[in-house]
C-alpha cells in the first residue's frame, strides 16, 4: 500500500485531463540487466509524431520508469518494456499530455524579495500614468536625492500594451534618479536623471 500511495503522487506529473490507469500486462521481455523492474511506467502512445516525455523535443522519450518514488530512467518504449513486471502499474498519458520528470527546481530569490520590501511596488497597476503617480508618491514619502527603485510594471496590462517611454517619468521626477524593473526583472525603465547618472545618452548604441 505504501508503494501504491507513492505511485499516486505521480499524477502531479500528468497534464490536465488526468490519466487512465491500465491493467499491467504480462512482461513482454525479461528486464534489462541494468534496469530495475519498475513500480510504475508512464507511457504516451505514438500518434503522428514522436511521443514526448521530457523536454526539449530532441530529448523526448516515450516512457518513464519509476522505482521507489524516483524516476530511474526516461527511454523509448521498446527498452521500457524490459522494465515491466507483474506488479508494474502502467499509466497511459492521454492525448497530447506530456510529463516532465525531474521538473522540481523549487527556489526563491531571497535577496530580491528583501529588496522588494524597500522598492516601490508597481504590480497590478492598470496603466503607465498609475506607475508615474505611484513613483511620485513614493518620492514624496522618501525625500532625498538617492536612487528610487521600483518593480512590477507590466505593459501587457495597459491599454495598447506598448512599452513605456521615460518622458512622463522624467517630467514628474526631473532631478532624482529612478529605476523601475519590469515584473519579470528582464527590463528596466530609467528616467532622464538615472540615465545621466549611468552615463547613458543619445550616442550610446543599442545593445544586441
Amino acid at each position: 500500500m505504501r508503494a501504491l500511495r507513492r505511485i499516486l503522487c505521480l499524477t502531479a506529473l500528468i497534464g490536465a485531463g488526468g490519466a487512465a490507469a491500465m491493467p499491467a500486462p504480462e512482461p513482454i521481455e525479461p528486464p534489462l540487466p541494468d534496469r530495475p523492474v519498475a513500480q510504475a511506467l508512464l507511457v504516451r502512445q505514438v500518434v503522428r509524431h514522436a511521443a514526448q516525455v521530457g523536454t526539449p523535443p530532441s530529448a523526448a522519450r516515450e516512457a518513464v520508469l519509476i522505482e521507489n518514488g524516483r524516476v530511474v530512467d526516461a527511454l523509448d518504449l521498446p527498452r521500457a518494456r524490459g522494465g515491466i513486471g507483474p506488479e508494474t502499474r502502467i499509466i497511459d498519458l492521454p492525448g497530447a499530455a506530456t510529463a516532465y520528470p525531474g521538473f522540481v527546481d523549487a527556489h526563491g530569490h531571497l535577496l530580491g524579495l528583501g529588496l522588494l520590501l524597500d522598492a516601490v511596488d508597481l504590480r497590478g497597476l492598470a496603466d503607465y500614468p498609475a506607475v508615474v503617480a505611484a513613483v511620485r508618491a513614493a518620492a514624496a514619502a522618501r525625500p532625498g536625492t538617492h536612487w528610487l527603485q521600483g518593480r512590477g510594471w507590466d505593459q501587457n496590462r495597459w491599454p495598447g500594451g506598448a512599452l513605456p517611454h521615460h518622458a512622463a517619468l522624467s517630467l514628474s521626477l526631473p532631478h532624482r534618479p529612478v529605476a523601475l524593473r519590469r515584473v519579470d526583472g528582464h527590463a528596466v525603465l530609467l528616467n532622464a536623471a538615472a540615465m545621466k547618472a549611468a552615463g547613458i545618452d543619445a550616442f550610446d548604441a543599442a545593445p544586441p
